[in-house]
């Protein structure tokens, strides 16, 4: 705690993470000899107090130490941990350590978040603007629109409308692919046969196979714009400036944005939030 001590006289944000070596309470010891309040757990208590240092939330664990015995005399205790100063936790409110299995030591590594991980979960479904850009996709409506469904008439629209989504997706992902990857092959295609001409005469029948490479290419990038441009909800930038890049950047900043990792009741009580929630 030394090193901590003199972090601490700075004032400034401090985060302490490692082996304290010390219990605080009988909640961080299982197994073997009853726990005991010391000279060590009594000093550690007033140090955490007199400078308001609190641990971050754990994930996992909770213990971080084994004496890796068996039986009666298997020993299991926190004496690793994450604190922080208040400053610390103004800048990183909903941070979080993660405890990770051991492996190769008696002590657990800890992992820590400064924000909270959020759980993967299926996306919504959207019409997707560039879809317009495919002779097929009338056809495809048609055919989801129209597939049988024996439901009540509320019930019957409600199925429509996921027989709909369900076709729609299934088109995509068989028709269209990733466009990400499908520009980059582009790319790729039309920079080898701009170097296969550059060793041919000039009329070469290649340069056919560049041009038509090089409109696939544009009407790619131009489906892929579209695609981040509805996302970042940009209405102002006209198709065609070639800004994927920035509706990217966009399109992250509102996710961090519209994140709900905590809610605060009306008793002042703070619930973390496990699963997903988007402001839309």
């Amino acid at each position: 705690m030394d090193g901590g001590r003199h972090l601490l006289t700075t004032g400034l944000p401090a985060l302490l993470a490692g082996d304290f070596n010390t219990l605080l309470g009988p909640e961080d010891k299982r197994g073997g000899a009853p726990f005991r309040i010391t000279a060590d757990v009594y000093q550690f208590r007033q140090w955490l107090n007199a400078n308001k240092l609190q641990s971050l939330i754990v994930k996992g664990g909770p213990y971080t130490w084994c004496n890796n015995r068996k039986g009666q005399a298997r020993t299991l205790e926190v004496l690793d941990r994450a604190i922080a100063t208040t400053s610390w936790f103004d800048l990183f409110p909903t941070a979080v350590s993660e405890v990770l299995p051991r492996h190769a030591s008696d002590h657990a590594p800890l992992l820590i978040y400064t924000s909270l991980p959020t759980p993967s979960g299926p996306n919504p479904f959207r019409f997707e603007r560039f879809w317009l850009d495919y002779s097929s996709l009338g056809d495809i409506v048609k055919y989801g629109w129209n597939m049988p469904s024996y439901a009540s008439p509320m019930g019957m629209f409600q199925q429509k409308l996921r027989n709909l989504q369900r076709s729609l997706r299934q088109w995509h992902r068989s028709q269209i692919g990733n466009l990400q990857v499908r520009v980059h092959e582009a790319h790729q295609q039309l920079q080898q046969l701009m170097e296969l001409e550059s060793h041919q005469s000039v009329d070469s029948p290649i340069s056919d196979s560049i041009r038509s490479t090089s409109n696939k290419l544009s009407a790619l990038q131009r489906q892929s714009e579209m695609y981040w441009a509805q996302r970042a909800r940009i209405q102002w930038l006209k198709e065609g400036d070639k800004n994927t890049r920035y509706f990217q950047h966009r399109v992250q900043r509102r996710r961090i944005r519209n994140r709900i990792n905590m809610v605060r009741t009306s008793e002042g009580i703070i619930i973390m939030i496990r699963n997903k929630f988007t402001i839309m």
